[in-house]
């Protein structure tokens, strides 16, 4: 088990191993693709250290906007409200993950004393450490903006129809 899973787009393999290297001397344990062992199924293996994390962090670029893998990431670490999103540049962050709060890491080189790249870490420190905000969950909507839960909040419409049923039968 990780403490951090940093997904990222492999063109951005620079930026991941400057947070790599900077969460790691702090003392957290971080997982980020570079470990996958010879011989080992990719996706099996990143699928388990999503798993086991205890904080995803996404890099947005350009790059990772673009990015099945990166978003499918990212979707696990929300749906489990644990991402902690940065962006490396300016790209636009895909919609589904626009109202979570990124950092703004475009400028930022690995220094330990950046603003942007302290109030990521004082994020990550509350979801390791359990004091984050427990995560709303969301629920998804169709496409005219109504809840796909529907049928929990009608329970009275499955008894008419049942109801109904009855009476055609008889």
């Amino acid at each position: 088990m990780s403490d951090i899973f940093i997904s990222y787009a492999r063109a951005d393999k620079h930026k991941a191993e400057l947070l790599a290297d900077a969460f790691s001397r702090k003392g957290w344990s971080v997982w980020w693709d570079r470990q996958i062992p010879p011989g080992q199924s990719f996706d099996e293996t990143i699928e388990s250290a999503l798993n086991s994390a205890r904080c995803v962090i996404v890099l947005w670029s350009t790059h990772s906007v673009s990015s099945r893998w990166v978003k499918t990431e990212a979707a696990e670490g929300a749906e489990r409200g644990i991402l902690v999103p940065a962006m490396i540049d300016h790209a636009p962050i895909p919609l589904e993950f626009k109202r979570i709060e990124t950092a703004d890491l475009s400028d930022w080189e690995g220094e330990l004393s950046h603003r942007e790249f302290d109030q990521l870490q004082k994020s990550v420190a509350s979801m390791i450490d359990g004091t984050a905000p427990a995560p709303k969950r969301q629920i998804a909507l169709d496409s005219e903006g109504r809840s796909e839960l529907w049928w929990r909040k009608s329970p009275g419409v499955f008894a008419l129809v049942g109801v109904a049923a009855v009476a055609v039968i008889l």
